[in-house]
């Protein structure tokens, strides 16, 4: 993978990319960076054009005008498929990327041919309800901790590698060895960048943005082709729940042995997967 960086609207976007064929669009998700992709993206360049961005604010990627919402993290995703020259694409979200990925599918539908969408549950669709605490404390409780304002920049300062750690390796991991050490240092020096924290919460903070957004989109619903994607031990069938409010074709994948970060997790079940959705 080639790392190159745009300026987009005045922002500069970090991205890999390899591969020549159809272009494929990976968006990765909160805790984590373009790295998310370092074995998918490789594979999938064997048939594809791949591109994998840092999302704005994190990683390598500028905070642009400071907005975090998905429908313009989304806009401006589509500005940097238009700079490199391709009109047509699928794309692939995990995480928030996935609701970003929702958003930019929602709003360019002459544009996303495709669309995988990865262990998330969908604002306006059920992931409001995944913050509610329980007693085992397996809800979302970083969730709720990020969208405080000021809070995670405030206490995790300094701390990033231990936070990092809790949600990487914790209760919503399966397969605990699937984040090396060296993943680990690699996202806790991405997120003690400055403002990485912050741009962190921002997009908790513009959940109820997304829900009232995702909402209205839902009223025309996506006629692509959807594969949803749920890890074993994490959403399962609850991220095609959530599509199957949004899309009229959706395809239901489980990734057997999988918490919640899947491309880690089972990269081979994610790559063969994904391999015949794209094809």
């Amino acid at each position: 993978m080639n790392t190159r960086t745009l300026e987009i609207g005045g922002n500069r976007i970090a991205f890999d990319q390899a591969g020549t064929g159809s272009p494929v669009l990976l968006l990765h998700g909160a805790f984590q960076t373009r790295r998310l992709w370092r074995d998918i993206g490789p594979a999938l360049a064997e048939r594809h054009t791949v591109i994998a961005p840092d999302l704005r604010g994190l990683g390598e990627s500028g905070e642009g005008d400071g907005h975090f919402d998905f429908r313009n993290v989304a806009a401006e995703l589509a500005a940097l498929m238009r700079a490199l020259g391709h009109a047509r694409y699928a794309v692939v979200g995990h995480d928030l990327g996935g609701g970003v990925g929702y958003a930019l599918a929602a709003q360019e539908r002459d544009a996303v041919e495709r669309f995988a969408f990865m262990d998330m549950l969908l604002p306006g669709f059920g992931f409001e309800d995944a913050w509610m605490p329980h007693p085992n404390g397996q809800f979302l409780w970083f969730a709720a901790l990020n969208s405080v304002p000021g809070v995670i920049e405030t206490l995790l300062a300094g701390r990033e590698r231990a936070y990092l750690d809790l949600v990487l390796r914790g209760g919503f991991t399966a397969n605990k060895a699937a984040i090396t050490d060296a993943d680990l240092d690699a996202y806790a020096e991405a997120y003690a960048r400055p403002g990485a924290l912050a741009a962190l919460g921002g997009y908790f903070r513009a959940m109820w943005t997304n829900a009232d957004d995702d909402r209205a989109s839902a009223q025309t619903p996506l006629t692509i082709p959807v594969a949803a994607f749920g890890g074993e031990y994490s959403v399962g069938a609850g991220a095609a729940m959530s599509m199957q409010a949004v899309a009229t074709q959706v395809e239901t994948v489980i990734v057997p042995g999988a918490g919640h970060w899947l491309p880690e997790e089972n990269g081979p079940y994610v790559v063969d997967t994904l391999r015949d959705f794209l094809a």
